[in-house]
């Protein structure tokens, strides 16, 4: 019988099936080789092939039966090199159904990734507070932990700045945000705790772009546990389809005030910010503003309550949790702070400061929004089990 081998290998497979090959049969190109054979002879070849073998070999074997029919034999190795005749492909097409499922998964990439920088450039803004900083500081004695957490901070000084207003016009804000627009909404800030114009009614009252964005930011560290501390009679089963709108406040997560008694002063400092928030910082308004430019821009954002869309914002959290963490554990980037503005984020293991908190929340959003948008590529990117 005759026989053509055709050898699709790399690397050091190379060397070794062309030193198999070559002794049963005479080489007529660079991977080619053809001849006269028994079936013994045959079974000898593929035999010493699979005991060289490795994940870069791949040789085909095809049976000349006629002038005009050929007959693939067999292939050892990687049979992926060939198609289901033994040719090696020299186009690659992608199979439709796949495409259509990238589409149905990834469709809403840009908006997850937009609610997720969103709530990064916003998550840690109540870290200003004083006793926040007075803890970072290693000049100072303090506390490890304040009445009222920094998320449930950052959560209500981002529903004073959004206020009243629909999506479209707190983005249009953002866009144009100076060293003004920090005043204009500390005054109406909701401070637990102290003031007596308290409202639990934080979710029901903000538009929807808004309320993925506090979800967002009041859960980037843990969900909502309630506290069974205070209250005799905790929520209901029953009632957890309106927790949120109507009943979800500091106790859910964010409130230490129920472990020991804080003094007037403790909890005034709570809600005041001696250096201001990160809406003062040069930096973060000019990666504010860009950030709401494109949301904006995007018209996607504003056609669903994305909030019922579950898989949109599980995603959305996931990516901030990761960045957070992500950067959080890597160095300072002094591109992003703004040598005019004082606050911290975090110190180092040494207990020394490192991270400004304008570069911090920056660094996270920048990081949320790249990590969801590269989710698409890694069924591509990452290996494979072989079934061979």
């Amino acid at each position: 019988m005759i026989v053509t081998f055709i050898s699709q290998c790399e690397k050091n497979a190379l060397k070794k099936t062309r030193r198999v090959l070559d002794s049963f049969a005479n080489r007529i190109g660079d991977n080619t080789w053809q001849t006269i054979i028994t079936q013994e002879g045959l079974k000898a070849v593929k035999k010493l092939l699979r005991q060289t073998a490795s994940k870069s070999t791949a040789v085909s074997c095809h049976w000349i039966r006629s002038s005009r029919r050929v007959e693939l034999m067999w292939i050892v190795g990687n049979r992926d090199r060939f198609n289901s005749e033994g040719v090696v492909p020299v186009h690659v097409t992608q199979d439709a159904s796949l495409i259509i499922k990238k589409e149905y998964l990834w469709g809403n990439i840009e908006v997850i990734a937009l609610l997720s920088s969103l709530a990064g450039i916003f998550h840690d803004i109540g870290k200003a507070n004083n006793l926040f900083q007075n803890k970072l500081n290693p000049n100072k004695k303090s506390k490890g932990y304040e009445p009222y957490r920094h998320e449930w901070v950052s959560l209500r000084l981002f529903q004073a700045f959004v206020a009243n207003k629909k999506d479209r016009e707190w983005l249009n804000e953002l866009v144009s945000i100076d060293n003004s627009t920090e005043a204009k909404f500390l005054d109406t800030l909701f401070k637990d705790g102290v003031s007596s114009n308290q409202s639990n009614k934080i979710f029901k009252n903000l538009p929807p772009i808004a309320k993925v964005v506090a979800w967002l930011i009041v859960s980037h560290h843990r969900l909502p546990i309630y506290s069974y501390i205070q209250e005799s009679n905790p929520p209901k089963y029953e009632y957890i389809d309106n927790w949120l709108e109507k009943n979800f406040d500091a106790l859910w997560n964010s409130s230490n005030s129920q472990f020991e008694e804080w003094s007037k002063r403790e909890l005034e400092d709570n809600w005041s910010f001696k250096y201001g928030t990160p809406l003062k910082s040069a930096m973060w308004q000019i990666e504010a503003s860009e950030l709401a430019k494109r949301a904006l821009a995007t018209e996607q954002l504003f056609e669903k309550e994305w909030f019922n869309q579950r898989f949109t914002v599980h995603l959305a959290r996931l990516a901030l949790v990761f960045s957070d963490h992500y950067y959080s554990s890597g160095k300072a980037e002094s591109k992003w702070q703004d040598r005019n503005y004082d606050c911290w984020a975090n110190t180092d293991g040494n207990n020394k400061l490192k991270q400004k908190l304008d570069e911090h929340n920056i660094g996270v959003a920048r990081n949320a929004y790249n990590l969801i948008k590269k989710l698409p590529q890694l069924q591509e990117d990452l290996p494979t089990l072989s079934l061979d």
